[in-house]
């Protein structure tokens, strides 16, 4: 079953309709539009745990020593959606607790401070 439905979401990323995708999997078009709305809603609820542990980590305020780690990973991470939720909200956590600008986020990140910009708002 957990193959079927991996199989159901790499078709709709790929474009595939659902109705393309029922007929593949001799399902409903509407079971189709289940399996892939319950992958979201889980994604979804990971991604509000990963915040709001991420939030609270920060809530009990970094160390300088912290900070560098923290810089360190982020420079070393990946792109995935996680790492994005964690990076911003620490470009958050240095703008807005420490009154570091963009410019010096982005250099603590290797970045440019577009990209550090485009984070904190979020886009």
């Amino acid at each position: 079953m957990d193959k079927r439905n991996s199989e159901i979401k790499k078709l709709h990323k790929k474009g595939f309709t659902l109705e393309k995708i029922s007929k593949k999997f001799s399902i409903t078009s509407e079971r189709v539009r289940q399996i892939i709305s319950d992958h979201k809603s889980k994604k979804k609820e990971l991604y509000a745990s990963i915040e709001k542990q991420y939030k609270d980590f920060l809530k009990t305020g970094l160390s300088e020593k912290q900070i560098n780690e923290e810089a360190f990973h982020f420079t070393r991470a990946g792109r995935n959606k996680a790492t994005i939720i964690k990076k911003r909200l620490y470009i958050r956590y240095m703008k807005d607790k420490h009154k570091l600008s963009f410019r010096k986020i982005g250099i603590l990140l290797g970045r440019d401070h577009t990209t550090i910009i485009d984070l904190y708002y979020g886009r």
